[in-house]
C-alpha cells in the first residue's frame, strides 16, 4: 500500500472518529439515524434508542454504526474512483501476447477477451506451467487459464501457483464445453493490464478471511448493505495454519458495490484481504 493511500485511509479513520464525536453530541441526528436502518432491526425498535442508557452492544446500535460505516465507504469508494491512480498499460504500438493452450475452449475464450484486447496475438505453450511461466518473466503480457469448473469447483493448483508468482486475474469468460461443463477462464498478468474500456459484465471481489469465526458473517452482513451478493465460498488449504485452511469468499455486485465493499474492508476489516477483483465478461448471445 503506496504512503498516499495508507494517509487517506488514515484520514478516513480520523474523520470517522469525529463524526462519532458530533452524532454522540446531537441525539436528534442519532435518532433519524435510527429510523432509517429500522427495518433491519428484529426484536429491537427505534423507541428502544430513546433510552438515554441504551448498552453500547445493543443490535440496534450495531445496526446504526453499520449505516454510518456504509455511508462514508460509499462516499469514499466515489471519490477514490474519481482520483484512481493509473495501472500499467500495456503501449498502444505493441500487440499484446497472450500465453495459452491449443483447443477449443481456450480459443473461444481468447474471442472473449479480444473485447478488451482486440489486437493480441496468441502465443501457444504445451502446459499450464508454460503459460505461468511466461507471463510471470514478462516474456508475454498475458496469460489464459481455467481457474474453476462445475464439477470440480475452485482450481486451488492455478491459485497457489499465481500466488507464488504474483500473477492477477484481469478478466474472466464463463466456456462450456461438450459435456455441458462450465469452465471459467482467467485472463491473468503481471505488469500490464489491459488498455481498453471494461466492457459490461458481472464484477467479482475474491476475499480471505483471516479473522475469527465471526469474519465471515460480518462480511455477509456488510456485503447486503452495500448490495453486494455472495457467489461461492471455499476453503483454501494453507499450510502455515494450524488448522491447515482458511475461508475464501467469492462475492459479485456492480462497480460502485463492490469498490464500496473494498473501502469498508481497507477501513474496519484490515485482516480480511481481498485477492482479486475482476469483471467476468458475458458471452454475446446469438440470435
Amino acid at each position: 500500500m503506496d504512503r498516499q493511500r495508507q494517509a487517506a485511509l488514515d484520514a478516513a479513520r480520523n474523520n470517522l472518529a469525529l463524526w462519532h464525536e458530533e452524532i454522540a453530541r446531537c441525539e436528534e441526528l442519532s435518532l433519524l439515524q435510527a429510523e432509517s436502518a429500522a427495518y433491519l432491526l428484529n426484536e429491537h425498535t427505534v423507541e428502544a434508542l430513546q433510552e438515554s442508557q441504551a448498552p453500547s452492544h445493543s443490535e440496534a446500535v450495531r445496526v446504526t454504526k453499520l449505516g454510518e460505516r456504509v455511508a462514508i465507504c460509499r462516499f469514499l469508494a466515489q471519490k477514490s474512483q474519481e482520483t484512481a491512480r493509473k495501472q500499467p498499460t500495456v503501449p498502444n504500438t505493441q500487440a499484446p501476447r497472450v500465453a495459452m493452450l491449443n483447443g477449443p475452449a481456450f480459443a473461444e475464450a481468447m474471442k472473449a477477451f479480444r473485447t478488451v484486447l482486440p489486437s493480441a496475438e496468441p502465443h501457444i505453450c504445451h502446459s499450464f506451467a508454460d503459460i505461468l511461466e511466461e507471463v510471470a518473466g514478462s516474456r508475454v503480457h498475458f496469460g489464459i487459464l481455467p481457474i474453476e469448473d462445475s464439477t470440480q469447483g475452485k482450481l486451488f493448483r492455478i491459485y497457489e501457483e499465481c500466488e507464488r508468482l504474483e500473477l492477477h486475474i484481469a478478466y474472466t469468460a464463463d466456456q462450456k464445453d461438450e459435456d455441458g461443463k462450465t469452465v471459467r477462464m482467467a485472463l491473468l498478468y503481471k505488469n500490464a493490464v489491459p488498455d481498453a474500456p471494461p466492457p459490461e459484465g458481472e464484477r467479482t471481489l475474491e476475499c480471505l478471511l483471516f479473522d475469527d469465526a465471526y469474519a465471515l458473517s460480518d462480511l455477509l452482513t456488510v456485503a447486503k448493505a452495500l448490495g453486494v451478493t455472495l457467489r461461492r465460498v471455499d476453503s483454501l488449504p494453507l499450510s502455515y495454519r494450524e488448522d491447515g485452511f482458511v475461508q475464501h469468499a467469492v462475492l459479485h455486485g456492480g462497480r460502485n458495490e463492490t469498490k464500496s465493499l473494498i473501502t469498508y474492508l481497507a477501513l474496519f476489516m484490515p485482516h480480511t484481504t481481498v485477492t482479486a477483483d475482476y469483471i467476468n465478461i458475458k458471452a454475446k448471445e446469438t440470435p
